[in-house]
């Protein structure tokens, strides 16, 4: 059951976000009626969930309602939310609508495992099947980078799916070690080069999945050293590292759970901020405050990484917005913006 804020106000259309799990956009139309008593506001309700329409209600009376579609409820009363009366009050309402509630963040896949996966791990070894795919895989990606001076040194799994905080968001993280200064002399360069071919193969390959899980590829430095609690060479069949059975490791619940309903609240903030924007300068305020979001979750989780592995607060605030799909969001965001400003500075 979702809340719906009751509203009698004298103002044409709004948009605005609200829900629990799932986020439901509502564009709100108020008419009013000579045959109704002076100060009913009436309204067309047009009800969406990503976009597409599920639930047309109209001619409801604000004051208190209750609506049933097929897959959702909905309820509303003048209780919830004061009536707002004035252009000043709402513009309150957006603040309101995009918060996040710590409760609503669900942890339940961050709860440790007893074993590894035994879809992908048969006698403490990669599942041979598994293996071989992999490497043939990882064969056509290394085709794909187009260095062919220089041979990967090896080809490894990490991240959940080579530990026991596995759940059904995990992907299949490889990794391919080479060493950056065979490449090219500047190492920032092949970094840059390596990170565009890794995100056009894993964009074009999207839907590449073992068992249900997700192949996504890593370019790696042989000089880096990763944060993971378990690596496994593909290559050698053989564990570089072991992963420690997570039983005692307690995370805090609380302090996650504040800092991801936290960043969801600055991203749904942001996103409501560009509906039907079109001056440059207040898109371009947007586009620097998501430039600095982005900048802050990748240091957060770095500094995560180094002080407390995979199951620090900071990584598993940053996997909650991966999952939720927050984080891809903000990411179109900036991109969009991007591109969206430089057109509006330069077209004639």
């Amino acid at each position: 059951m979702f809340t719906i804020p009751c509203f009698q106000v004298r103002f044409k259309e709004c948009i605005c976000m609200v829900g629990k799990e799932t986020y439901i956009l509502f564009k709100i139309s108020l008419l009013q009626f000579q045959q109704r008593r002076k100060g009913d506001s009436y309204a067309v309700i047009l009800i969406f969930t990503r976009n597409k329409l599920v639930y047309n209600i109209r001619y409801i009376q604000f004051n208190t309602f209750i609506a049933y579609s097929k897959a959702l409820s909905y309820t509303s009363s003048s209780k919830v939310l004061p009536s707002l009366r004035s252009s000043k009050s709402f513009k309150k309402l957006p603040q309101f609508l995009t918060e996040i509630k710590a409760n609503d963040v669900k942890l339940q896949s961050f709860d440790p495992k007893e074993e590894l996966n035994p879809k992908i791990w048969v006698d403490d070894k990669l599942n041979p099947k598994i293996r071989l795919r992999l490497l043939n895989i990882s064969d056509d990606f290394v085709e794909f980078l187009n260095v062919k001076w220089v041979k990967p040194s090896d080809i490894q799994l990490t991240g959940s799916l080579a530990n026991y905080n596995w759940s059904h968001f995990s992907d299949m993280d490889i990794h391919i070690k080479m060493d950056f200064s065979k490449v090219y002399e500047k190492k920032e360069f092949v970094e840059e080069y390596f990170k565009m071919k890794k995100n056009e193969w894993n964009e074009e390959h999207d839907k590449l999945k073992i068992y249900g899980y997700r192949v996504e590829f890593f370019v790696e430095d042989v000089d880096y050293n990763a944060n993971s609690n378990g690596i496994y060479s593909i290559e050698d069949n053989k564990w570089i590292h072991h992963p420690n059975e997570l039983k005692n490791v307690e995370i805090d619940k609380n302090y996650i759970k504040s800092m991801s309903a936290k960043f969801m609240t600055e991203i749904e903030t942001l996103l409501m901020k560009t509906e039907k924007e079109k001056k440059v300068e207040k898109l371009e305020a947007v586009f620097d405050k998501s430039e600095k979001l982005l900048n802050k979750l990748k240091r957060m989780r770095k500094n995560g990484l180094k002080k407390g592995g995979e199951m620090s607060s900071e990584n598993i605030v940053y996997k909650v917005l991966r999952r939720t799909g927050y984080l891809e969001k903000l990411w179109k965001l900036n991109s969009e913006l991007k591109g969206d400003i430089y057109s509006k500075k330069y077209s004639l």
